[in-house]
Order: C-alpha cells, then structure tokens, then sequence
C-alpha cells in the first residue's frame, strides 16, 4: 500500500519541477480543468488518495504525517463540491493571474511535499 504514497510523492515532484521550470504548464493545467469542467473527477481522486494515505500510513517510517496529508486530501475533495462550479473557477482565474514568481515558489512547496512523501515511504 505505501507504493502508493510513493507514487504520488514522485508524481508532486515532477509537478513540482514541471511549474519550476515553466510556471504556465500550471496555469495550462488550470485552462484544461476550467473548460473541461473536470472538478467532480479532481475531487474524487482526491477523496481516493486521502483514502488511501489513510490505509497505508502504518507502512510509512511517519505514519502521522501520511495520514494527516491523507486527511487534507480528503478535505480538499470534499470542499471542491461545496465551494461549487463559480468559486472554483474564480479560483482558478486567481491563480492564473499569478506572477511566475509566485507559482515557482509554491513548486517549491510541492517539491518539499513530494520530497517528504517519498522520503517516508523509502
């Protein structure tokens, strides 16, 4: 079961270093959410990986810590439904509007994120 926290650790990894090195793959990444209307599919798969995190944290070297970004996956698929269609895509235009700066800064963050996640698993 942690092969998937590994997983998705490399997966924000190469997220990560994708909008470091060009920040509008993030925002071609939020264009392709906006017009396909794909937030029921986001918010499900987040609601699986939460789940999942939550099964596998008892094989993690911190098992506190992939259960409680297990939790905050879940949340965040719960609240995508809640905020509804109008925020989300409001969202989405705030953060397109972003300066590159800004989004390398959180690629930072997920690079940290996904580093940690692998890191626990290995």
């Amino acid at each position: 079961m942690s092969i998937i926290v590994l997983v998705i650790g490399l997966i924000i990894i190469v997220t990560g270093l994708a909008v470091l090195v060009k920040p509008a793959r993030l925002k071609d990444l939020l264009y392709i959410l906006l017009e396909k209307d794909w937030f029921r599919m986001v918010a499900a798969l987040r609601v699986i990986i939460g789940v999942l995190f939550l099964f596998a944290a008892g094989g993690t070297r911190s098992p506190i810590f992939v259960s409680v970004m297990g939790i905050l996956f879940i949340l965040a698929g719960v609240l995508i439904p809640i905020l509804g269609p109008a925020r989300l895509r409001s969202l989405a235009s705030w953060w397109m509007k972003r300066r590159d700066l800004v989004l390398r800064l959180w690629a930072l963050v997920a690079l940290a994120l996904g580093g940690v996640l692998v890191w626990v698993v290995l």
